[in-house]
């Protein structure tokens, strides 16, 4: 796990390479290293947090036996012993015991079919020194983030983090005033566009080819929809076989390795596969606060005491995670709702020793654990009656009864009523923010409303089909973007064992009624490995990993977050009078504007203004 950065055929200097890698140490703190070309327009750095083959072999740039290629990489290839093999059979023979040696031989060996080779998550860009041509690539989940801009001349400058572009000075730090409605409507900004003018992120399984003449961008995979036809007690045991040796992958490393065990469904079946097949006692860490409605500690120690794990609960109290919000704030790479309760864990989990944590991230995504589930068939119901009605009624219906100050739910139904009612207008109800009207009001009604929009999409609601929404646009954007920011600002590496793209081929292919059971969320998934779940968790209510930010920002926090709001309507990009109205009604709990959709403001504000964005 690392930090990358690098320019290719552009003017950039050795001393701009090194600030770009710099101000990304909190990502590869045990080693770094860089390289440029003998006529300096092409540079490559990488900052090192050693995970696997933890001697200087592992060092980065890596080169190729003849000295020809290199390699900067970021991640994890967690089948590359496999793939080490059959390159061995083939005649390659290697130095280290590294994944980056491997992949460095692997595209060396097949060019851009490697990428059909690879079970990790990664970003990685591979140098041709005589021929001037680089490769670039990204997992298929969008795991590792990777950053970048074309400059003149096909020139192209690249980055695990945005802050990292800004230190090359070659990036100008503009806001995207364009895509401010989809961060206030969805709380993130969908991939390839960014938060900054001209700075996109490489789409998931996508790679980049470039030479001196060309830039050429394609994307190598694609999860589908393919039903299958298999019985039910075929389709439990392969995804009970998929899952137990997508863990096993995961659990190489040179460094210390545990795992996350908040008691949850996922995390519980996670910890009993990992500690049926770990050798030792396997490591357990849960975060526990003092405060009684947070009970994942009591969950957790159930769980620990199950499967004979060396569990670790670590106690907060809620004036430990208040002192460390300013910090959280300073690590965030771009602006987040959330975020927070990945920056206190992964801080809590690196002091106690861990450099690498198996996490429960992607289970509800893709066997159905959220509440956008039911509520997408609910409404495809009501869809079926609310189409009878034109959508200029409808409109006009809306419009009618509703106002800025109506509460969220009305303001849900609102835009639902003047949608267009497909899957992903629905699909973007459920995950809504500030809504149309009240965009257009901040932005002194310069901005349109926002809306998805996604092409070749199943023309029916099935699980597999909301599970593609949730993966696309709040699994990428905002789950996998702040655990990888909060993360790696605490120098810890996470590994997801549910985000195996053989577990999610399978699953999508399996028919809904395999994966629904009022009795139990996640049915598919609890069936087919509920062995390892202690009973006392088997019917736990599903409890999210929220803290009192709404008492907070009311009270301890709301001088700060007045601060930053006033900070925002100085820089003229939203109404000022709109910010006191939601901050008033926020504050005499009005109902239509929750501490979660100001919060958002207040992230924004501190980005904005830590990193001079004009």
């Amino acid at each position: 796990m690392c930090g990358i950065s690098g320019y290719i055929n552009t003017n950039l200097s050795k001393e701009k390479l090194q600030n770009m890698l710099l101000c990304m140490k909190h990502r590869g703190p045990d080693d770094d290293g860089i390289f440029i070309s003998d006529n300096e327009k092409v540079g490559l750095g990488q900052v090192r947090l050693s995970i696997i083959d933890l001697s200087a072999y592992g060092h980065q740039p890596m080169f190729s036996d003849d000295g020809n290629w290199l390699i900067v990489f970021n991640g994890e290839i967690y089948n590359f012993k496999d793939i080490k093999a059959k390159l061995q059979a083939a005649g390659h023979q290697f130095k280290s015991n590294s994944d980056t040696e491997v992949l460095l031989h692997a595209y060396q060996k097949w060019g851009i079919d490697c990428l059909q080779e690879l079970n990790g998550m990664f970003a990685f860009a591979i140098h041709n020194i005589r021929e001037n041509t680089t490769f670039i690539a990204r997992d298929r989940f969008g795991e590792k983030p990777l950053y970048y801009q074309q400059t003149a001349n096909n020139g192209f400058i690249f980055a695990s983090e945005i802050r990292s572009l800004l230190a090359s000075t070659v990036v100008n730090p503009k806001l995207n005033r364009a895509v401010l409605p989809e961060f206030l409507a969805q709380q993130t900004v969908h991939y390839p566009n960014t938060l900054i003018e001209n700075v996109y992120s490489l789409e998931p399984a996508h790679y980049i080819l470039i030479d001196e003449n060309t830039f050429e961008k394609k994307c190598y995979w694609q999860a589908q929809i393919n039903p299958v036809e298999i019985s039910h007690e075929q389709a439990l045991k392969q995804v009970r076989d998929l899952f137990i040796d997508s863990v096993d992958k995961r659990l190489i490393s040179d460094a210390p390795l545990g795992a996350f065990l908040s008691g949850g469904i996922d995390s519980t079946i996670l910890v009993g596969v990992a500690a049926n097949i770990n050798k030792t006692k396997f490591n357990t860490y849960t975060v526990a606060f003092d405060n009684p409605a947070f009970k994942d500690g009591y969950y957790s120690q159930i769980a620990a005491k199950h499967f004979g794990t060396n569990h670790h609960e670590i106690k907060l109290s809620l004036n430990d995670v208040l002192h460390e919000i300013p910090q959280a704030l300073q690590s965030i790479d771009h602006p987040s709702a959330d975020g927070v309760n990945s920056y206190l864990v992964s801080k809590a989990v690196k002091r106690a020793g861990l450099k690498v944590a198996l996490s429960g991230l992607g289970g509800d995504e893709i066997f159905g654990g959220y509440a956008s589930f039911k509520q997408l068939s609910n409404l495809t119901q009501n869809n079926k009656f609310v189409q009878l009605v034109p959508q200029g009624i409808r409109k006009g219906i809306s419009n009618a009864v509703v106002n800025t100050n109506s509460s969220i739910k009305l303001q849900k139904i609102s835009t639902y009523l003047q949608s267009d009612l497909s899957i992903e207008s629905n699909y973007a109800i459920t995950r809504q923010y500030f809504f149309n009207n009240q965009i257009k009001e901040l932005s002194k009604n310069t901005f349109a409303g926002y809306n998805i929009t996604k092409e070749n999409m199943p023309p029916a609601y099935s699980y597999s089909t909301i599970s593609k929404l949730e993966l696309d646009y709040y699994m990428h954007d905002v789950l996998l973007r702040d655990t990888d920011q909060m993360s790696m600002a605490n120098s810890l590496e996470v590994r997801a064992p549910f985000l195996d793209h053989r577990l999610l081929e399978l699953v999508l292919s399996i028919e809904n009624s395999y994966k629904t059971d009022p009795r139990i969320n996640k049915s598919l998934f609890v069936k087919a490995l509920i062995d390892f779940i202690p009973e006392e968790l088997l019917y736990r209510p599903k409890q999210g990993f929220v803290m009192p930010f709404d008492n907070w920002m009311r009270n301890e926090l709301n001088t700060y977050c007045k601060q930053k709001l006033t900070y925002l309507k100085e820089k003229d990009i939203f109404d000022a009078h709109a910010i006191d109205h939601y901050w008033q009604c926020y504050l005499n709990k009005t109902g239509n504007v929750n501490w979660a959709r100001l919060w958002l403001l207040v992230s924004l504000a501190y980005w904005l203004e830590t990193n001079n964005i004009n």
